[in-house]
């Protein structure tokens, strides 16, 4: 004789289920949370490990980076985690550093908020300024403006569709470019002008009127960067009319310079 399960039971039976799959949901969920907080708090201890000592803070996801500058102490050290930032940022304290914070695939981009000239403008005042792991994109005139700067890096810096210039220390002394990127400018990708012993090494630059510019330099070394798909590679001047009126002892080598044949897309100066 077949029995038969009673509606009751099956009723019974199906809510276990979804009881059971509602926990494995909730389990699954807290799990996940767990892992990104898990995930957050080593990115903290390893920013720490990194900062060894000195002061540091970490500006989180959806925060401001300039209210972190604001309130940093000279020497600090300023993780960044990675997000869209869309703000202009002004330094004017000594040995400030932003550090941006990898996370696999995840970027630290700095955008224009609408109609700011400048995406990180460094004074004087920033001696000892250090910019790592950061993309500042589509400023209306530079990426990355440091004037009268000493001691400066600008470390695996990603410069995109900034109108004039996208890496331009100016006046500065004892700087390192090395590994940047800068793409999409109507004047100079990466420009070093009437400053002394700057490094620039292992960089890129590519889709830009020019891709390097050293323009009355002392002690300029340029060497292990490719330049290509600019209207031109890479620039030395002595121009008259600047304030710093001499250039002496740059060395550009170890270059691949190629295939520079793109139209010049800069806006014409009325003199």
């Amino acid at each position: 004789m077949k029995k038969f399960q009673s509606k009751k039971t099956t009723t019974i039976i199906t809510r276990q289920i979804c009881l059971m799959l509602a926990v494995i949901t909730i389990s699954f969920a807290s799990c996940k949370k767990a892992m990104e907080a898990q995930s957050e708090e080593k990115q903290l201890t390893s920013a720490e490990k990194t900062a060894n000592g000195m002061p540091h803070i970490v500006v989180k996801s959806g925060s401001s980076i300039q209210a972190a500058v604001d309130a940093a102490n000279t020497g600090t050290i300023i993780f960044i985690q990675p997000c869209i930032y869309n703000e202009a940022i002004h330094v004017n304290k000594a040995g400030i550093q932003l550090v941006g914070m990898n996370e696999k695939s995840k970027e630290i981009i700095i955008q224009n908020p609408g109609d700011e000239e400048n995406g990180i403008e460094v004074t004087s005042n920033g001696n000892g300024f250090v910019l790592k792991n950061v993309t500042v994109q589509n400023f209306k005139d530079n990426g990355v403006l440091l004037t009268g700067v000493d001691n400066f890096i600008l470390d695996h810096v990603k410069a995109i569709n900034n109108k004039e210039y996208g890496l331009f220390p100016v006046f500065c002394h004892h700087g390192v470019i090395s590994h940047c990127s800068a793409t999409g400018s109507s004047d100079t990708g990466i420009y070093v002008g009437q400053s002394t012993d700057i490094n620039v090494q292992y960089n890129t630059a590519f889709a830009n009127v020019s891709g390097f510019e050293i323009e009355n330099c002392t002690n300029v070394n340029a060497s292990f960067n490719e330049s290509y798909d600019n209207a031109g590679g890479l620039l030395v001047f002595l121009l008259p009319g600047l304030k710093v009126k001499s250039a002496s002892n740059i060395s550009v080598m170890k270059n691949y310079i190629h295939d520079n044949n793109r139209a010049n897309f800069s806006t014409p100066r009325r003199l």
